[in-house]
């Protein structure tokens, strides 16, 4: 038989390194198995191929292992590092049949910081948005051409997580004015779900849904003086929308799609029709996935970022008499999802989102006070690699509250909004927990601007989560 590189088999060769060794682990002989993990390499059977020689070089070009399987799959247990590797197909003549030629693959450090969840991985897509307004608000209102969109999404590499997660998104368009109407800019701030259908080759088809809260600023013509008047409202919102994916090397992807979105505003729900181009990339602790052509390669990588996602209760403070509602609330949810480097400076810095809701008890014709938070901030810890951390925070966004109360001519209820913008810094310590679970107590002060009056309160907070 003759030596000739083989065709048609190697094209589709798929590569699972799944091993993870612990930092700093000591040099083992190659055939010796790891405890901590393995690698393994499987390959589509050639024809009159009655076993496999296995060769592996590490990056100095020295064979670190060498095996013959029977089977179209091989296991071993190496040190991270880049190595090349040799399948050779040998026939029942015991002469070489084909061979697949020397292909690299990498082996990664496992974190120093365990991961609770194996097999994870963090979706994050940002890019451009435009909108076209539904009726009424088409008569109102000219289409929104610049927009902007970043979502932050989590699945995983097993069972039905491959086909499908959980995601975050930060919305937000700018509709020109026709008529009295200057603009209209909703920001909205979200959480939804997500299922990936993998196609043929590197597209797969995206079909997404979910909802949360939208500030909406409105900007017009007061027809009494014919100023410029600005008026907010926060309202949830719902959307749906099919989007397709193509899979780039290296874990990058650009994903392009159309939305429908539902702004519930009081007496004119606004409605829209959005179309979005999105580029990002796909972080994976265990496997990160690349695709050219037929060939499927599957390498472990280190994720560079840090996902924080925490959820708790607030305990708030009213430090101004605000005379209507009391001054304490125990009653309310508190919510973050964090970005932070794994490595270097960033490694002690990120960018926290926030919110919190928090539900006031009445004074007088007052029923109840519901306020909400919606925000970022800058986020400083001391190293995540200690059981215990220092957290501090600063940052703003938006506050919109809802006041229900009795209408003193028709004894009925009533409800207003009111929308401001708001300011906090603070801070507080992590403790963590077993793997990449933790919990956190925090303390910030907040100062709300509310049409020209401050508003100041307090905020403490004890919430779990999970760092992945």
């Amino acid at each position: 038989m003759s030596n000739k590189p083989m065709g048609a088999w190697p094209a589709a060769l798929l590569i699972c390194v799944c091993l993870f060794a612990p930092p700093d682990a000591p040099a083992r002989a190659a055939d010796v198995p790891d405890r901590s993990g393995k690698a393994s390499i499987a390959w589509d059977a050639v024809d009159g191929a009655v076993r496999y020689d296995i060769l592996i070089r590490d990056a100095k070009g020295s064979v670190v292992h060498k095996e013959t399987v029977e089977a179209n799959r091989v296991s071993f247990s190496l040190e991270p590092g880049i190595y090349t590797i040799n399948i050779i197909a040998i026939n029942k003549f015991n002469k070489t049949h084909s061979e697949s030629g020397w292909t690299d693959f990498e082996i990664a450090k496992r974190p120093s910081y365990r991961q609770v969840t194996e097999g994870t991985l963090i979706r994050v897509a940002a890019g451009w948005r435009g909108a076209v307004p539904l009726s009424p608000w088409s008569d109102f209102i000219n289409p929104a051409p610049f927009g902007a969109s970043l979502r932050i999404g989590i699945s995983g590499t097993n069972g039905l997580w491959r086909y499908g997660g959980l995601e975050t998104e930060l919305l937000t368009v700018r509709y020109g004015g026709s008529g009295r109407a200057s603009s209209v800019w909703p920001l909205m701030a979200g959480l939804g779900a997500f299922a990936r259908l993998p196609l043929d080759g590197p597209m797969a088809l995206i079909i997404r849904g979910g909802g949360g809260m939208s500030f909406t600023r409105l900007l017009y013509k007061n027809p009494a003086g014919g100023k410029e008047t600005a008026a907010w409202s926060g309202k949830p919102y719902y959307g749906a929308g099919l989007a397709l994916e193509y899979a780039l090397p290296s874990g990058f992807f650009l994903e392009g799609g159309a939305e429908y979105r539902n702004i519930m505003l009081a007496d004119k729900p606004l409605a829209s029709l959005e179309g979005f181009v999105s580029g990002g990339m796909l972080f994976n602790w265990e496997a990160a996935e690349t695709r050219k052509g037929t060939l499927t390669q599957t390498s472990s990588a280190v994720l560079p970022v840090a996902v924080r996602l925490s959820f708790g209760v607030p305990c708030v403070l009213l430090l101004s008499d605000l005379d209507y509602v009391k001054k304490e609330s125990h009653r309310g949810i508190d919510a973050g999802l964090a970005l932070q480097g794994m490595s270097g400076t960033l490694r002690f810095a990120g960018i926290s989102f926030d919110f919190a809701c928090a539900e006031f008890e009445g004074k007088g014709r007052a029923e109840a006070m519901t306020s909400y938070l919606n925000g970022a901030s800058l986020l400083l810890t001391t190293d995540f690699s200690f059981p215990v951390n220092l957290i501090f925070k600063a940052g703003g966004g938006l506050a919109a509250s809802k006041l229900e109360y009795e209408d003193p001519f028709t004894f009925k209820p009533k409800t207003v909004w009111t929308e401001d913008t708001y300011y906090t810094i603070g801070g507080g310590m992590e403790v963590r927990v077993y793997a990449g679970l933790f919990v956190e107590a925090l303390a910030a002060y907040y100062y709300i601007d509310h049409s020209g009056k401050g508003i100041e309160a307090t905020k403490f907070s004890l919430r779990a989560g999970v760092r992945l």
